[in-house]
């Protein structure tokens, strides 16, 4: 499609698949769970919502959202992150009382029995992990030092992306003609009078809620009604 649209000399934005799911390095297999209300931050760009953990990457509707942002800079050769908040409902200072309390108070359990109940056990895991903190290690003797790193990836868990799914797999795509170059009115070209465009053949897309669809619908209404109006006329 961008082939034939450069074919007419149209400047088009690259395109590029969109609301999909982003792979992502090896997170120390945490497969496939999810849970509710995670803070999601990547490229600059953020949402708050349901953020999924699979085999294949990160996925759900924040990952949707930003996913425009993210192929755009790695296609531009940029690298790309995302970082996690866990645990939304709670402050800073809340999450790390509760860590205080859960693991001085867990004199025969270990730290990965501590987090039971906050985290997914595969999630959990990881958190360790990354903190330094053996699981077996017993929950009362970790030290200060070792709470505020734990405290630290609940706050900002960092993914590197490496990649993005492919057309077939997303649900729209950005990129196309630029808009400076159609009519607002008809969506007719600016430049090859007679050719009229509609959906994603344009450089517009939208959020997750429907908009691409009403894009679609609205688009090709106008168009079409414009294109009609301009065969009879000539």
């Amino acid at each position: 499609i961008q082939n034939l649209i450069l074919s007419f000399q149209i400047f088009c934005m690259q395109f590029h698949n969109q609301y999909f799911y982003m792979p992502l390095k090896p997170v120390d297999n945490i497969l496939s769970f999810h849970s509710l209300n995670y803070y999601m931050n990547i490229q600059k760009t953020e949402d708050f919502g349901e953020v999924q953990f699979t085999d294949y990457g990160i996925s759900g509707i924040p990952v949707f959202q930003v996913s425009r942002f993210a192929t755009r800079a790695l296609a531009s050769g940029q690298h790309v992150s995302a970082k996690i908040r866990f645990l939304t409902e709670y402050s800073q200072d809340e999450i790390a009382a509760m860590l205080k309390q859960r693991f001085s108070y867990s004199e025969e359990k270990t730290a990965l029995q501590a987090l039971i109940g906050l985290f997914p056990l595969k999630l959990a895991k990881v958190l360790l992990k990354r903190s330094g903190i053996s699981e077996d290690k017993a929950a009362h003797t970790c030290s200060e030092e070792e709470l505020a790193k734990l405290l630290e990836q609940i706050l900002a868990f960092t993914c590197d992306i490496i990649g993005s799914g492919s057309f077939e797999q997303s649900q729209v795509t950005s990129g196309g003609v630029v808009l400076e170059e159609i009519s607002a009115d008809t969506l007719e070209s600016k430049l090859h009078p007679g050719l009229f465009f509609a959906g994603e053949i344009m450089d517009v897309d939208g959020m997750c809620g429907g908009y691409n669809l009403q894009w679609a619908w609205s688009s090709g209404y106008v168009a079409g009604k414009a294109a009609a109006k301009a065969a009879t006329e000539h």
